[in-house]
This record gives C-alpha cells, structure tokens and sequence, in this order.
C-alpha cells in the first residue's frame, strides 16, 4: 500500500477497485456511485475519481488491492 494514501482516500480507491471489478459502470461514469456511497459533493467525487485513475496509472499492480 502506499504510504502516501490516507486511509480515507484507501477507502475511496479500494471501493473503486471493487466497482471496477464489478462491471457495474464504465469508470468515466463513477462519480455518482461516490457521491452515493460516500455522501461526496460531486466535486469532491470527481476529484477522487480523478486521483484514483492517476494512482492505477502509475502502478498497476494497484488495481488488486
């Protein structure tokens, strides 16, 4: 896990993990599963969204926690 990641924001990523996982949504479309699930302004959501598609990006391997 990264050090650098709160463990609010491990949450968030961990869920969109999962989503992912899921199938349920292309993951352009997750902000309002953030915004549900976290109770997250759509702004906020974004930004996690955003955040978690830079932190796959940098290391993949990411994707499997």
């Amino acid at each position: 896990m990264n050090p650098s990641v709160d463990s609010q924001t491990m949450e968030y990523y961990i869920y969109l993990n999962r989503l992912r996982e899921s199938g349920a949504t292309n993951m352009f479309g997750a902000t309002p599963y953030l915004q549900n699930t976290f109770d997250l302004d759509r702004k906020t959501a974004s930004n996690v969204l955003t955040s978690w598609m830079h932190w796959v990006n940098d290391n993949p391997d990411n994707r499997n926690l």
